[in-house]
């Protein structure tokens, strides 16, 4: 994949999350402090985010990027391309890993070897629905070719 998450600060999201932030306040004529509510992100998130450049959480980057109909890569500031094509499935984190073992006759543990997890964390992420690091989802992501919008489950499309 193309992210770079292992730094927790870029300019590229500071640019991004300022210019879509604009957009939406512009467009709808909010409050600045109306935005973590509408997000539902917390306050220092959406303001480390504009200030510092610092990149949230998975969790929270989900949020954000479904306020604004974008793609993570967008959402970042990785991507130009605005196109984003929300799943009408619904699907999960936890739905997408099965889906892929499924598919490519695998898993948890087999891929947990194959991306040099830890023993049991692939396991222990779909049974506690939880969304790994950043560095985990860009390896899953590589490792099963898709994009980190399928992996979470935010489009139905892989690319």
């Amino acid at each position: 994949m193309f992210f770079c998450r292992s730094m927790s600060i870029s300019v590229k999201f500071k640019n991004r999350i300022n210019d879509l932030v604009d957009e939406v306040i512009n467009q709808r004529n909010l409050k600045r402090s109306a935005l973590p509510k509408l997000m539902k992100v917390d306050y220092s998130s959406l303001t480390n985010a504009l200030e510092y450049g610092i990149i949230p959480t998975p969790r929270i980057a989900i949020r954000m990027a479904n306020f604004f109909k974008c793609s993570i890569p967008y959402l970042l500031g990785e991507s130009d391309d605005e196109y984003f094509l929300p799943s009408q499935k619904g699907e999960t984190f936890e739905n997408r890993i099965n889906l892929l073992c499924a598919e490519n006759n695998t898993d948890h543990t087999k891929v947990n070897k194959e991306c040099n997890f830890n023993r049991g964390y692939l396991t222990r992420w779909v049974k506690n629905h939880y969304i790994p690091r950043w560095e985990f989802l860009d390896i899953l992501a590589d490792h099963f070719h898709v994009s980190i919008d399928f992996l979470l489950g935010r489009t139905d499309d892989r690319n």
